[in-house]
């Protein structure tokens, strides 16, 4: 079975759909017209039909903001990053402007709203915002995350410093425990990480392997 889609076979019981895979009940509906199927057939013993494991293409359009961002397919639980680019007099120049997460709700493939970098920011001001930046700036906790994964998005080129850099932020707002810290950014952070252990083995130091290793335990 490829990662695209995940079939199912739900068998009809009484006047309720009950998804059913090696005897595990996954979903219930009252009819069929409530199933969040993308395609399929239902008649009245049966239904056979498939979710998708990925959000589509996608384009966004901010005109407030004057973006206009495309995205390819992006796994369900992943984060896709936009075709567009920071401009190269920006610092971050070749990095993608923008991310966004593909979830799932009631069982469909849903996307998140972008998450738009600061094309000038750098992982040594983030590490310094995030020095000064508590629960109370909620706001200002998501950005630093957000930008902080869009930098570490091509982990390929980091270097040791760079990961060192990153793994310091992420853990930083890991451990922040307060309600107000968005979820977003926590998610973000975790993305960071996943993307760190990715990096080129040889730029890693000891230090960012314990770092790295506890914040995955």
């Amino acid at each position: 079975m490829g990662v695209d889609m995940v079939f199912y076979v739900l068998e009809l019981c009484d006047d309720t759909f009950n998804p059913v895979v090696s005897g595990k009940v996954l979903l219930k509906f009252s009819d069929c017209e409530d199933l969040p199927i993308v395609f399929g057939h239902c008649n009245v013993n049966e239904i056979v039909f498939a979710f998708f494991n990925f959000c589509d293409k996608s384009t966004f359009v901010d005109n407030a903001s004057q973006y206009n961002l495309t995205f390819e397919k992006i796994i369900v639980g992943k984060h896709g990053y936009s075709m567009e680019k920071c401009d190269n007099g920006t610092m971050n120049g070749g990095a993608p402007k923008a991310t966004r997460l593909c979830t799932r709700k009631n069982g469909v493939p849903v996307l998140e709203l972008p998450s738009v970098l600061n094309c000038n920011a750098t992982l040594v001001g983030l590490s310094e915002k995030i020095q000064f930046t508590n629960e109370t700036a909620p706001t200002e906790i998501l950005n630093i995350a957000t930008d902080t994964q869009i930098l570490t998005s091509s982990p390929e080129q980091l270097n040791s410093a760079d990961i060192s850099i990153a793994a310091s932020i992420a853990e930083k707002i890991l451990n922040l425990s307060n309600s107000n810290v968005p979820g977003e950014a926590m998610v973000a952070a975790v993305t960071t990480v996943s993307q760190l252990l990715d990096a080129n083995k040889t730029e890693f130091s000891s230090s960012d392997k314990n770092l790295t290793s506890s914040i995955t335990r």
